[in-house]
């Protein structure tokens, strides 16, 4: 039952992002005529597709490196085509034959289509040899995941970022629900290494894992370290409490012998086994009889 209104959620998710672009594109800009053969036309050998210089030369070669790492760690390529915050497709492009386009490259594709600065506006589209085994819920949810994750971060670099890492994960994933690559493979792990990604003049090559480390490590770090620290100064605060809690005995009564209110030469001891524990866990009391003469 939770995951059907899980499901729900998803979709209205979904729904709500389509109006956002609808509302957008109605007060947009077209991509200048200049820059749309570079955009829809015949892929070239970049992942990251930049025409309009948006990103500085940096940031560019830092997510070029990104995707290549991981085309070459995993059997869908993921290209990114990058526009401004208020452009529009131009009339006539249609996402299917983008997908197309760079299938023809040799490997399945995913192709997103990225406005920086609104993440909110972005569209992913997998190529035909994908979209007919991944069902649309599942590529919505993929889509709603990676919008999540940039909207979380606090400027248009960091957000372009984080929506490659986590749709890059998402994709090995996929992978393993389409048949591509059998669950151990799916993700790498400690016990089974990654294979070195191409080196870049320049740039020192890192393993895929490193990076998929250090994208779960930028999401999820701090939560988990403040649950440490949470339960660890939990852990101290019982100890003190306990440490400072004063416990009142009781003072034991008996029933008189005779009527008498002791008996001659004879004592009684009540005691208790610990002085820090509390006196209602003691239940066993044991009495010590003094003799005397």
């Amino acid at each position: 039952m939770k995951s059907w209104w899980w499901m729900v959620g998803v979709m209205v998710g979904i729904a709500c992002a389509q109006d956002q672009l609808v509302e957008a594109e109605e007060g947009s800009r077209p991509v200048p005529a200049e820059m749309q053969d570079a955009y829809f036309g015949d892929p070239g050998p970049d992942f990251l597709l930049d025409p309009q210089e948006i990103l500085r030369p940096d940031e560019r070669a830092e997510r070029e490196k990104f995707l290549r790492y991981h085309a070459e760690d995993s059997k869908i390529d993921f290209h990114v085509l990058l526009f401004q915050e208020d452009q529009a497709l131009p009339d006539g492009v249609r996402l299917e034959e983008l997908g197309e386009r760079f299938a023809s490259k040799g490997k399945p594709a995913l192709v997103a289509l990225y406005f920086y600065g609104a993440p909110n506006r972005a569209m992913l589209e997998f190529s035909p040899d994908l979209t007919e085994k991944v069902r649309p819920s599942d590529a919505n949810r993929l889509l709603v995941q990676c919008i999540r994750a940039a909207e979380g971060k606090g400027n248009a670099a960091e957000q372009l970022e984080a929506f490659c890492v986590q749709a890059a994960i998402r994709i090995f994933w996929v992978e393993q629900a389409v048949g591509l690559a059998a669950p151990t493979e799916s993700m790498p792990s400690s016990s089974t290494e990654a294979p070195e990604p191409p080196k870049i003049e320049g740039v020192p090559a890192v393993p895929m894992w490193r990076v998929h480390a250090e994208a779960w490590i930028r999401e999820y770090g701090v939560p988990a370290v403040t649950l440490v620290l949470a339960i660890f100064a939990g852990g101290i605060a019982r100890w003190l409490i306990r440490r400072r809690e004063v416990h009142t005995f009781p003072v034991a009564t008996f029933e008189s012998r005779l009527g008498g209110g002791h008996g001659a030469g004879i004592g009684s001891v009540v005691s208790f086994g610990s002085s820090e524990v509390s006196p209602t866990t003691q239940r066993e009391q044991t009495s010590d009889s003094l003799g005397g003469i």
